[in-house]
């Protein structure tokens, strides 16, 4: 069946609009359409013109648009410097001015190809019982989410993989030296850019995972700014997901798995945004975007949410089929706990309802019993983990996961039970969410309310950003295209 590609004309001059309307007529594939009739923008050529600023504004505007492929630009001016500056900003294909009809019948040629294979890894091509994605989020700094999360994540790949923890005779981790790339990234990462079956996956590892081998499960670390999950695996990045979610026009599963770094396990990991990232530029859709492509990508996608119910959480959340809640025992992790269900259950109910509890460094010195805990929060305790604090440090110093450092720990042989729980095989749980009939009484209220107030602020990054709201299945975020000019 032949796909007639839309085409949106964002032009100057109409000498510019009619060349080109000249240029697409002649090709098959390609239909104008307008941008304030049509729903699906596909690919929009935009003129530059003497105020570059005002065009870079609207070249953001249309990069984020939900309803654009990919966003070229024509230009008289050849200055290096600008077609680096249009690149960065998201832009596919640099069309000098007067046009080349080569040069214009190479540039639609690659965007044909490249809608061709995001289809081909779109999430409608995948299996029923595709992937699966697991939100983990912790009530607070401190109660242990990434460790769940890094250790739920290589385990899975160790499982779909059909290898167990310890098989490898040679671990990823290296130590305290880990510590040194703390505040960058290794820009001279060795990289192996390939086609689709074996695509860019980083050197070293181990010869059961040739580059050819399917990857079968990732790790997104999505705490912003500037996660520890590389930290926690002693791994070095040169890019992250965020690379990705900032160039919707080029995400396609060649270039999302460029993005990600290989660990021993086979596992993928994909390092979050720094604080030098500009992140007020990615967007929900952007997240969701990622996110999908993931799904059809790997059979399981294990994010690291962080202690966040912002938008960008919302919306890893929303696309998950389970969301883990971590805490421990402590009154202000309990608290924040019972924050975090409360600001998402006020933006997103049907979220809310989905959150499992897992509790973390379980012990009976606690002071704080399970029963009083699943009081205080309003539902059942989905799994716990046995405390063993002493094993979880050293495993993070050393820069491997608990599963492999101490396989034989209280707190390993938790995390794989919880692992054995959530495997893609396995049946969804139905002993998680609220539990019937549980009032928080007055711990709780001790907890959580001052005298004469029964609100408090939401739980969220203090990124700037406006709370969102659950519409669609979607959050709001962004500007769309306002229109061509003349």
């Amino acid at each position: 069946m032949n796909i007639a590609h839309p085409v949106c004309l964002v032009t100057k001059r109409l000498a510019t609009r009619e060349e080109l309307t000249r240029v697409l007529a002649r090709q098959d594939g390609f239909r104008l359409v307008s941008p304030g009739e049509a729903d699906d923008l596909g690919l929009v050529i935009l003129e530059l013109g003497e105020d570059m600023e005002d065009d870079f504004e609207s070249i953001a505007s249309l990069v984020s648009d939900p309803r654009v492929g990919e966003v070229f630009v024509a230009s008289r001016q050849k200055d290096p410097d600008l077609i680096i500056r249009a690149m960065r900003a998201g832009v596919s294909e640099f069309l000098s001015q007067p046009f080349r009809s080569d040069e214009v019948l190479a540039a639609l040629e690659g965007y044909t190809r490249r809608r061709r294979t995001a289809r081909a890894a779109s999430p409608a091509a995948a299996p029923a019982a595709g992937g699966r994605i697991i939100h983990v989020m912790g009530a607070k700094g401190g109660v242990g989410a990434t460790t769940v999360a890094v250790n739920l994540a290589v385990l899975a790949a160790r499982s779909l993989s059909g290898k167990m923890p310890g098989d490898d005779a040679a671990k990823s981790g290296k130590g305290l030296h880990g510590l040194n790339g703390l505040g960058g990234r290794n820009g001279a990462a060795a990289r192996d850019m390939q086609d689709m079956g074996g695509m860019a996956l980083a050197s070293g590892g181990p010869a059961a995972f040739a580059p050819a081998a399917l990857p079968l499960a990732a790790l997104m670390d999505m705490r912003l700014p500037q996660g520890d999950v590389p930290l926690f695996l002693d791994m070095e990045y040169s890019r992250t997901w965020a690379d990705g979610a900032r160039n919707l026009g080029r995400l396609d599963a060649t270039f999302l798995r460029s993005l990600a770094e290989r660990h021993a396990s086979g596992l993928e990991v994909f390092a979050s945004p720094d604080a030098g990232d500009d992140l007020d530029a990615i967007s929900p859709r952007a997240v969701k975007a990622v996110l999908d492509l993931a799904r059809a990508l790997y059979a399981v996608t294990v994010v690291d949410g962080g202690p966040y119910a912002d938008e960008l959480a919302l919306v890893s959340m929303q696309e998950a089929e389970t969301i883990l809640l971590v805490t421990d025992l402590a009154l202000p992790a309990l608290a924040g706990a019972r924050r975090l269900l409360d600001d998402v259950a006020a933006v997103a109910p049907s979220v809310a309802a989905r959150i499992q509890l897992v509790v973390n460094r379980m012990s009976a010195q606690a002071g704080v019993d399970l029963t009083e805990a699943e009081r205080l929060l309003e539902r059942k305790v989905f799994a716990t983990v046995g405390d063993d604090y002493g094993a979880a440090v050293a495993a993070i110093n050393q820069g491997v996961p608990l599963c492999e450092a101490a396989p034989r720990s209280v707190a390993a042989r938790s995390l794989a039970k919880l692992a054995e729980r959530l495997a893609p095989a396995a049946p969804a749980s139905g002993n998680g969410g609220a539990a019937p009939g549980m009032k928080a009484g007055g711990l709780f209220a001790r907890l959580l309310h001052r005298k004469g107030h029964d609100t408090h602020e939401p739980n969220r990054r203090e990124s700037g950003r406006e709370p969102g709201r659950e519409r669609d299945g979607l959050l709001p975020h962004g500007a769309l295209l306002q229109g061509a000019r003349g």
